[in-house]
């Protein structure tokens, strides 16, 4: 199948990664954000997507924010983090 796009927005600098969820429901890693970054755009397989994130500025695990996601072929998802 033909990949799909992710697009991400953020209000402030954010710090964050991508997983993938496994054909037995376990999530695997799949690639870091630009660190300090407040948008970006990563090329991805068809499945599903999670992305797990936080303010830079912020170092406590208490300010980690998730948001779940499907990437479709040759579509873009666009997400408001």
């Amino acid at each position: 199948q033909a990949p799909g796009f992710v697009k991400y927005n953020s209000g402030r600098n954010i710090v964050g990664q991508i997983f993938t969820k496994n054909s037995n429901g376990t999530w695997g890693w799949v690639c870091n954000l630009k660190d300090g970054s407040l948008s970006g755009t990563w090329q991805l397989q068809p499945g599903e997507y999670r992305v797990v994130y936080r303010p830079k500025n912020l170092n406590s695990a208490a300010y980690t924010l998730e948001k779940d996601f499907r990437i479709n072929s040759n579509k873009t998802v666009s997400l408001k983090l």
